[in-house]
């Protein structure tokens, strides 16, 4: 499964998503990559939030092992209260 295919099952509340790789490094078999993101909230409910078209960005980051050219392990890690700050307009 690639990342493209795999971001309609991870982020369904974001058609049309965009982002940006600011930083990757590869050593051996393990890659890391720091991704930001820039998207709307048009769908779904997040965190208890209904969709208000807000714009949301937030930074994520991957950390993934290669195995014979294919991604056999990913992790992504991200701040999930920061994007509900956003979202929600709370401090």
């Amino acid at each position: 499964m690639t990342f493209r295919t795999d971001r309609y099952r991870t982020f369904p509340a974001f058609p049309g998503f965009s982002f940006q790789i600011e930083r990757m490094v590869a050593e051996g078999d393990q890659v890391a990559a720091y991704l930001v993101f820039d998207c709307e909230h048009k769908s779904g409910v997040i965190d208890g939030i209904a969709p208000a078209g807000k714009r949301l960005r937030f930074s994520l980051l991957m950390l993934l092992t290669i195995s014979d050219g294919k991604i056999i392990e990913k992790r992504a890690h991200f701040d999930r209260m920061d994007i509900h700050r956003q979202l929600s307009g709370e401090p």
